[in-house]
């Protein structure tokens, strides 16, 4: 084991090489993702079989301004950074933990590349071995705006005030109203995970999920969550709760989607989007989580009918 200034790497093999690589990155600025990205693209050359960041960067508490931009020349050089590891042919697992500032260029490059990248432009968007891609994003873009907005139903008063930005160790004046997807930033990111999705052969498992909530809550308040089909996988419990109309063997014999999106719900990608995710398999949409002093009475009470609608099968 290895330690330097929120760096850790794990030696595995027994051969003294490394395969398997992990990262904390506690509260990056800018600077400091700059400084590591080039150690991170400089990994991109190595035969890893798994690979695990952890940028320890919480969201902004205050969301009534826009973050600033990372973004040079319209580049996102950490997520492309991270894209040249996941390409990575012996690459079997990749697990960016956070909430971590990834844009589609995680999945995607764009079609202009700065000399520091410019070798993926030569490189195919294989991932030949990937099994398992897990990423708990931030609420906050790169490019200096937000993958949440708020609820729709969620009005803001003709007199209201926004409030002034909290101090560091307090809490007062914080509302976290962005719990609704934005169209546009949320259907870019799963149109280019979909589209990467159908490059890998391997695949079991693909996780893009979030927490929009103050307190880093274990359940995550939005999930985008794929499986290959037949993969009895942690997320099977919600069949129970929520059941759907074919039954929990023949939704899962597919290869199957669980969604979550967001607080009050309603809200889609495009159909295009969910057919890159969905493919001629299943998805289930479900209403949030259950609370636990509920529980048992909503159990009780639970009308199958109420959720069956947002289920679907065979494609879209």
């Amino acid at each position: 084991m290895e330690r330097s200034e929120g760096l850790e790497v794990r030696r595995k093999d027994r051969y003294g090489t490394y395969k398997h690589l992990s990262f904390a990155l506690l509260n990056p600025g800018v600077s400091t993702l700059l400084i590591y990205l080039f150690l991170l693209l400089s990994l991109s050359s190595l035969p890893l079989t798994s690979f695990s960041l952890c940028a320890e960067n919480p969201s902004p508490r205050y969301q009534f301004q826009e973050p600033p931009s990372i973004l040079l020349s319209d580049i996102d050089h950490f997520s492309l950074a991270l894209y040249a590891i996941s390409l990575i042919p012996t690459l079997k697992t990749i697990d960016l933990k956070g909430p971590i500032m990834i844009s589609p260029q995680l999945f995607q490059p764009p079609a202009a590349l700065d000399s520091a990248f410019a070798s993926l432009a030569n490189m195919a968007p294989q991932w030949p071995s990937l099994r398992t891609c897990s990423v708990i994003i931030s609420t906050v873009r790169p490019s200096g705006s937000w993958y949440f907005v708020r609820h729709p139903d969620n009005t803001v008063p003709h007199d209201f005030v926004v409030p002034l930005e909290p101090e560091f160790d307090s809490d007062r004046g914080t509302e976290m109203f962005r719990t609704y997807p934005d169209d546009e930033a949320m259907d870019g990111l799963l149109a280019a995970a979909g589209k990467a999705k159908q490059n890998m052969p391997a695949l079991q498992m693909m996780s893009l999920t979030a927490s929009l909530s103050l307190e880093n809550s274990e359940d995550a308040e939005f999930e985008a969550v794929w499986f290959k089909a037949g993969q009895k996988n942690y997320l099977d419990h919600r069949l129970t709760e929520q059941p759907v109309k074919v039954g929990n063997e023949t939704f899962i014999g597919g290869d199957h989607v669980y969604w979550w999106t967001g607080k009050g719900g309603g809200w889609r990608p495009k159909r295009k989007v969910e057919k890159a995710w969905v493919g001629e398999g299943n998805q289930q949409w479900f209403k949030g989580y259950p609370q636990e002093e509920d529980y048992e009475e909503d159990e009780e009470d639970y009308d199958d009918d109420d959720d069956d609608d947002d289920f679907e099968m065979g494609g879209i």
